[in-house]
């Protein structure tokens, strides 16, 4: 796994907007799931 990307190269300007929404989220659910 040496050189591999943990986040791909970004496909769009809002990709990244949309991978903090996806974070926010699953964040959101780890806490309320209690973990």
């Amino acid at each position: 796994m040496q050189g591999f990307p943990f986040f791909p190269d970004q496909a769009s300007t809002f990709a990244g907007q949309i991978d903090l929404l996806y974070f926010v989220l699953v964040g959101l659910s780890l806490i309320f799931a209690g973990v």
